[in-house]
């Protein structure tokens, strides 16, 4: 399965199940990551760059160390956050690190 695919499939599973108003971050590796409509809202709340997956799908990255600030920063603009651990069923992270 091709990356834009297993962002897209693990995208759209944890919209269904927290809503679309919720920013899900992906764990993923040392850092976290927003795709699509999120990784727009992060970048403006967070004063964060975009950048594109296979000329793609709109994201945005930070480090591991940043996520209480950036996850503060949501919520005090009044967005609802949820931290996904993306695995697979080895134990192993589905989404690799881009």
């Amino acid at each position: 399965m091709k990356i834009e695919e297993r962002i897209d499939q693990a995208y759209n599973n944890e919209k269904k199940k927290h809503g679309t108003f919720t920013i899900i971050l992906f764990h993923v590796g040392d850092h976290y990551e927003a795709y699509y409509s999120d990784a727009d809202i992060l970048a403006k709340v967070c004063g964060l760059r975009i950048f594109t997956v296979s000329e793609k799908i709109p994201s945005t990255r930070f480090p591991e160390r940043k996520v209480d600030e950036y996850m503060n920063q949501l919520v005090d603009a009044n967005y609802s956050v949820c931290i996904s651990e993306v695995r697979g069923a080895s134990d192993h992270y589905i989404l690799k690190s881009l």
